[in-house]
């Protein structure tokens, strides 16, 4: 796994460079893996996560899901560097992936760099506003005095992030 990690960091990834379309059943095995993945990241069996979130990267080596996943096994393990190499990959793959950005997000804050938690934060509440967990993360960051509400919206709105 970790080759595969590093070769992914190295190279970049994306789908366009797999040949072929992932085959139906394929999909649906892939579809299986994550949902598994996340059913046991949330009962906290957290070696089984990160087996399943494996297994969905044979399947589809840039999956940006499967990758967040890992990263958010990592920072439950308290391995914070470990875990922004997963959320930047699962951003890499999926650019529009806005809880990546969110967990990155979070990472940054739990290291003290507030910038750059400001800056990831609004990139995903900039890709989906009216999420769930995006408010939340909202909630804790102006709580956090990062910024107050009108603050978010005029740095939206000038794209300042």
């Amino acid at each position: 796994m970790l080759l595969l990690l590093a070769s992914l960091i190295l190279f970049g990834c994306s789908s366009k460079k797999i040949s072929e379309p992932i085959p139906d059943f394929r999909l649906l095995q892939l579809d299986e893996y994550l949902n598994r993945a996340n059913a046991s990241y949330l009962d906290e069996n957290y070696q089984e996560a990160i087996f399943l979130a494996e297994k969905a990267l044979e399947v589809d080596p840039c999956n940006a899901i499967a990758y967040d996943i890992l990263g958010l096994v990592s920072m439950q393990n308290n391995h914070t560097e470990q875990a922004l190499v997963y959320f930047w990959q699962s951003v890499r793959c999926n650019q529009n992936y806005f809880k990546g950005y969110l967990h990155l997000a979070g990472s940054y804050y739990l290291l003290g760099d507030y910038d750059m938690a400001r800056k990831l934060f609004l990139k995903g509440f900039d890709i989906n506003p009216v999420d769930e967990e995006t408010n939340k993360m909202k909630r804790f960051f102006i709580e956090a005095n990062l910024f107050d509400e009108q603050d978010i919206f005029e740095q939206l709105r000038a794209k300042d992030f």
